[in-house]
C-alpha cells in the first residue's frame, strides 16, 4: 500500500486546490511545500479579475463562481477597470471587474481549505527527485521517500515533476517588480513600448500603494528599464521591496499528463501569455486535477481524462490569449510600427484574449 494516493508538490494556487479537491473526493492527499510558509515570497502582480469577469473570459467553466468566492481578508482593493496603453500613449479601456489581492494571504486561504478538506500540509519540505513505476510514484525528500499512486506537479515554471517527466519547458521572460508607496489611482494598468523588448509593464493599485513591474527579454537591465519605466509614469517614490520571477510567454506545455504524474499551474504553462495572468487558469485547472487524481483512485477516471477537461474548460481562453502575444510581437517586427500592431490586435483580439468590453480614448 502506497503512504498517500496523491502526492502534491508546491502549494500554490494551482496545487493547493488540486490537493482540496483531491482530498474532498476521498483521495488520501499530501500537498508538499518548499518554502517554510505558504504564499511567502510573493512573486506576483497581484490582480483577479471577479468571478463575474472570469465568467466572459472562460464561459466553458463549471461552477466559476464558487471556485472565486475569497473572503475580504484576502482582497486589497477593489478596481474599477483595466487600461492598455500603446506605444503612443493611448488609453484603451477594458470594462473588467477586478481587485487587488493580498496574494500570500490568498495561497494561505486555498492551503487551508485543502487541509478542512482532509489533505495534509507539509511546509518547509522539498521535493527533490522522482521514481516512476506502473504501479505507483516515489517523491524523495530530504528526510524520506514517500509513495503514492498519483503525483501532481504544481511546482511552477522551473518544475522539477516536468524535467523529471522530460516533457518539454514553456519559453519564460524573467519579471522585476517595485511595490511602491503612494495612491495611483482606480484602474490597473498595462503598458507597451518599444523600450520594453517583446514584454510590457503593468501598474496595480492596492490599499496601501501599487505593484509595479515588468517582463521582458533577458538582454538588457530589467531593474533599469523598471526605473526608467516608474520615472516614466511620474512616479518617485522609494521602492518598499524589490522582487522578481518568471512568466511563461509560449503557451501550454506539450502534454500535462505522463504515467502517473500530472502537470498544473505554472508547471504547465497553464497561463494568459498576453498579460501574464496566471491565478486563474490555475484555480481553474487545479480543480480539474484534483478531481480527477480522485476519480482515478476511486477507479472511476483515467488520469487522461484531466487534459480532455482542462483543455475543454480553458484551453481556447489561453490559446486566444497566445494568439495575441505572438501576433504582437510577429507585426511590431514586420514593416509595420508597434502603433499600428496594437490598433489592429485592440480591433482583432485583445478585448476577447481579456474576457472583457472595451474602448480608445
Amino acid at each position: 500500500m502506497t503512504d498517500f494516493d496523491v502526492v502534491v508538490v508546491g502549494a500554490g494556487p494551482a496545487g493547493s486546490t488540486a490537493a482540496r479537491y483531491s482530498a474532498s473526493g476521498g483521495a488520501r492527499t499530501l500537498l508538499l511545500e518548499k518554502a517554510d510558509a505558504v504564499g511567502i515570497p510573493v512573486r506576483c502582480g497581484e490582480l483577479l479579475p471577479s468571478a463575474a469577469s472570469l465568467a466572459r473570459l472562460f464561459p466553458s467553466v463549471p461552477d466559476i463562481g464558487g471556485l472565486f468566492d475569497l473572503p475580504e481578508k484576502c482582497l486589497s482593493r477593489r478596481l474599477e477597470g483595466l487600461s492598455i496603453y500603446s506605444p503612443s500613449g493611448r488609453e484603451y479601456r477594458l470594462e473588467i471587474e477586478c481587485s487587488s489581492v493580498w496574494r500570500a494571504r490568498l495561497d494561505a486561504h486555498i492551503a487551508s481549505e485543502a487541509q478542512s478538506a482532509g489533505a495534509e500540509l507539509r511546509t518547509g519540505t522539498k521535493a527533490r527527485s522522482f521514481n516512476f513505476s506502473d504501479e505507483e510514484v516515489g517523491v524523495e525528500t530530504e528526510d524520506d521517500t514517500i509513495t503514492a499512486r498519483v503525483l501532481i506537479g504544481a511546482d511552477g515554471p522551473m518544475s522539477l515533476v516536468r524535467r523529471a517527466l522530460d516533457i518539454e519547458s514553456p519559453f519564460v521572460h524573467p519579471c522585476v517588480q517595485y511595490a511602491v508607496p503612494g495612491e495611483h489611482g482606480e484602474r490597473a494598468e498595462l503598458h507597451f513600448n518599444g523600450r520594453i523588448p517583446e514584454g510590457h509593464a503593468w501598474l496595480v493599485p492596492k490599499s496601501n500603494g501599487a505593484n509595479i513591474g515588468l517582463e521582458a527579454r533577458c538582454h538588457v537591465s530589467l531593474w533599469r528599464l523598471l526605473d526608467e519605466q516608474l520615472l516614466e509614469m511620474g512616479i518617485y517614490d522609494r521602492p518598499r521591496i524589490e522582487t522578481e520571477g518568471l512568466l511563461q510567454i509560449s503557451g501550454p506545455v506539450p502534454t500535462t499528463v505522463s504515467g502517473r504524474a500530472m502537470l498544473v499551474g505554472d508547471a504547465a504553462g497553464q497561463i494568459l501569455a498576453f498579460n501574464g495572468w496566471g491565478i486563474p487558469a490555475a484555480i481553474i485547472c487545479g480543480r480539474a486535477a484534483g478531481q480527477t487524481a480522485a476519480g482515478f483512485v476511486r477507479g472511476e477516471m483515467a488520469l487522461a481524462d484531466y487534459e480532455k477537461r482542462w483543455k475543454a474548460e480553458v484551453g481556447q481562453p489561453l490559446l486566444d490569449s497566445l494568439w495575441v502575444r505572438r501576433r504582437m510581437e510577429r507585426l511590431s517586427f514586420s514593416g509595420l510600427t508597434m502603433e499600428m500592431a496594437f490598433a489592429f490586435l485592440h480591433r482583432r483580439g485583445i478585448k476577447k484574449a481579456m474576457g472583457g468590453g472595451g474602448h480608445a480614448r
